[in-house]
């Protein structure tokens, strides 16, 4: 007769990872807040990416990302600081959600 072990191993303790809290509109500095959850999260755009719209054909370069909390553009809670270069010319500023890194 076959015997079996079922060995059990949970490595992943809560402890390890930094929850994130849970914020709301009406707290203070609630987009300090949002806006420094981003730029860590999106790391990966910087100045030059080549990147891609979500939903659209459109590619483009991304050529300039704001820091500026004051001068940053927010539409619906969103803040949209990241400038992009179409390849057909236009340009315009983006929430990272809408966008996607890609190759030539």
């Amino acid at each position: 007769m076959l015997e079996y072990k079922v060995i059990v191993s949970d490595t992943n303790k809560p402890t390890l990872f930094n929850r994130i809290k849970p914020i709301t509109p009406d707290q203070p500095d609630y987009r300090k807040h949002i806006f420094e959850r981003l730029v860590k999260q999106t790391d990966r755009y910087q100045v030059g990416t080549r990147i891609k719209v979500r939903g659209t054909p459109n590619k483009g370069t991304i050529t300039y990302i704001e820091y500026d909390l004051d001068k940053i553009k927010w539409q619906k809670n969103k803040p949209y600081y990241i400038e992009i270069r179409l390849e057909n010319g236009e340009s315009f500023v983006a929430h990272p959600s809408q966008l996607k890194t890609t190759q030539k």
